[in-house]
């Protein structure tokens, strides 16, 4: 679960100080689906970098999992979000020399998942997909 509470997060430059997002309250559960939609420039984008560890947020609290990320240092939240957190961008980051099944693979390698169980993880998460067909491409 992710629960983001009383989230503030603003860039500071000497002449002013930009606000971006501002007191948001939002707990997503496991398993759920969500869409956030807004207009370019709104902070969306900066929201899903910070509930994914990816961009440190002015105050506030982010606890995913139960655990409140806000004092992890880099190397601990590179760890934590290594063994926590998963995401798919807009615009996919696949390795085109790979094929499906080895670029699904890739981060349970990463992970320390041996060969044969990544193998086997991640034709059930293709098959989840609809995408089983497609191993070997």
């Amino acid at each position: 679960m992710i629960h983001c509470k009383n989230l503030f997060k603003s860039y500071k430059t000497s002449e002013f100080e930009e606000i971006i997002l501002n007191n948001i309250n939002l707990e997503i559960k496991d398993g759920s689906s969500v869409s956030i939609s807004g207009k370019s420039g709104s902070g969306k984008s900066t929201l899903f970098h910070i509930m994914s560890g990816l961009e440190k947020f002015t105050s506030g609290d982010v606890l995913i999992d139960g655990k409140n990320v806000k004092n992890l240092n880099d190397k601990d939240m590179s760890a934590f979000r290594k063994d926590h957190i998963g995401y798919i961008y807009q615009f996919h980051h696949l390795l085109y020399e790979f094929s499906v099944i080895e670029n699904v693979m890739m981060p349970l390698h990463i992970k320390g998942m041996n060969k044969d169980l990544a193998y086997e993880a991640s034709i059930e998460i293709l098959k989840r997909v609809a995408l089983e067909k497609k191993i070997r491409f």
